[in-house]
């Protein structure tokens, strides 16, 4: 199981991360793994002026974009889940 943590806090929302979040759901879905990929999210991750931040299992990522999102799971999520 992979677990990708959006930060969903103020600074992280005013840059996007409810519209990533909707993203990768939506990817997650298309790509049928939705009992391999879970998505939750964190009220601060503690990088609020480099928003938005997500946690791929232990690995932190920050500025992740709305934009970046398609970009952002197939290099960096699917890996994880095909191997």
């Amino acid at each position: 199981m992979v677990t990708v943590t959006i930060c969903v806090g103020s600074s992280c929302s005013v840059r996007g991360s409810d519209e990533l979040a909707s993203t990768l759901e939506k990817l997650i879905e298309i790509e049928g793994l939705n009992n391999q990929v879970e998505l939750v999210g964190a009220f601060c991750m503690e990088l609020c002026s480099m928003g938005v931040s997500i946690r791929v299992n232990e690995r932190q990522y920050r500025e992740i974009h709305p934009e970046d999102a398609e970009q952002f799971f197939y290099e960096e999520i699917v890996p994880l889940v095909r191997g």
